[in-house]
């Protein structure tokens, strides 16, 4: 099982700000979704998607329920949550 990958900004962790940003490793997710695919809006199986939010909480030690997941544009807009 490859493990969870979690990656932080220097400046952000350096002002005690909560952040991370994980990558594709340690998921269930297989095909073009490979492998840990956080987003049920493209496509992927709900149950993998799920499986891999749960896995991300279970590693940050967490409540699903606490996370907040949006979907994903490349633009200037900035949501604070």
């Amino acid at each position: 099982m490859k493990k969870i990958e979690l990656l932080q900004f220097k400046k952000l962790k350096d002002k005690k700000i909560l952040h991370f940003i994980t990558t594709k490793q340690g998921g269930v997710s297989y095909g073009d979704y490979a492998d840990f695919n956080l987003a049920l809006h493209v496509g992927d199986e709900d149950g993998l998607v799920m499986e891999n939010r749960r896995k991300l909480a279970e590693n940050l030690k967490v409540r699903l329920e606490q996370f907040v997941f949006l979907n994903q544009v490349h633009g200037k807009r900035v949501l604070v949550v």
